[in-house]
């Protein structure tokens, strides 16, 4: 019998002919994104206090005012504040944490790293989507959180480009 029966590969294609595991990519992409994090976590741990100070300084007043008042009347209170609110309801969180803790500190990089967690994991989806095996995908979106630019971006300097 020639031909591919119901169901199987076509030949020629290099589809696989065995059964495949499903929990297979899940798995990889869940172990890059934890390395990912692990990464960043021990950055902002060994570079304490790092970053564009103006900024940081400007961020952790917004997330202590947030905690402090809440969100509404924000942009009317005496200070200059120029971000979106999608950002400040991420500092306002953060914000809620760094009270309970005892103080926001490095806190402060948090929804960066979990911004480039994030795009990441879309990397890997939009990869997915277009026709990329699961180790392509994996390897894009491992580009995505090794490139240094990205974890110095969120873990050194506490920037919000990702988000």
């Amino acid at each position: 019998m020639t031909g591919a029966a119901a169901g199987d590969p076509e030949e020629g294609t290099g589809a696989p002919s065995g059964p495949s595991d499903p929990a297979g990519p899940f798995v990889g992409l869940a172990a890059l994104l934890a390395l990912g994090l692990v990464l960043r976590i021990i950055i902002v741990n060994a570079l304490p206090g790092s970053g564009f100070g103006v900024d940081l300084d400007a961020f952790r007043y917004w997330a202590a005012n947030l905690a402090a008042e809440g969100p509404f009347g924000f942009y009317e209170r005496g200070f200059f504040a120029d971000y979106t609110p999608g950002y400040l309801y991420l500092l306002w969180l953060v914000g809620a944490v760094g009270r309970a803790i005892g103080g926001i500190g490095d806190l402060i990089k948090l929804p960066s790293i979990a911004a480039d967690l994030g795009v990441a994991w879309l990397v890997h989806a939009m990869a997915r989507e277009l026709g990329a095996t699961p180790r392509r995908a994996l390897g894009a979106a491992a580009a995505v959180l090794l490139l240094p630019v990205s974890w110095f971006d969120s873990a050194v300097w506490g920037q919000v480009d990702a988000i």
